[in-house]
């Protein structure tokens, strides 16, 4: 039997699926696994700026411990650092 090819590319696809997490995500703008599954494919498709925007979001919530070494590689290249990095401009208190 054979296999039955779609005719859709994996870039309309992947589109596809950006369209339907952005829905979700105006529902409900911080649920992270949408933000990881979308900046993911803003990545793949080479969307840095969109991708940066997500997965930045994305860490504010979450720990860099805890994410999947696609999720860190697609972090780290879009953005160029460590997410605990970005706060490290903050004032520190007084002691």
């Amino acid at each position: 039997m054979k296999k039955l090819k779609s005719f859709e590319s994996d870039e309309q696809i992947q589109r596809q699926k950006i369209i339907l997490w952005s829905l979700y995500l105006e529902l409900d703008p911080n649920h992270l696994p949408y933000l990881e599954q979308r900046g993911l494919a803003y990545y793949h498709q080479g969307e840095t700026e969109h991708a940066k925007y997500d997965l930045t979001r994305y860490f504010n919530f979450s720990s860099i411990d805890e994410a999947s070494v696609a999720l860190k590689k697609a972090y780290y290249d879009v953005c160029g650092r460590h997410p605990d990095s970005q706060f490290s401009k903050r004032l520190k208190p007084l002691s």
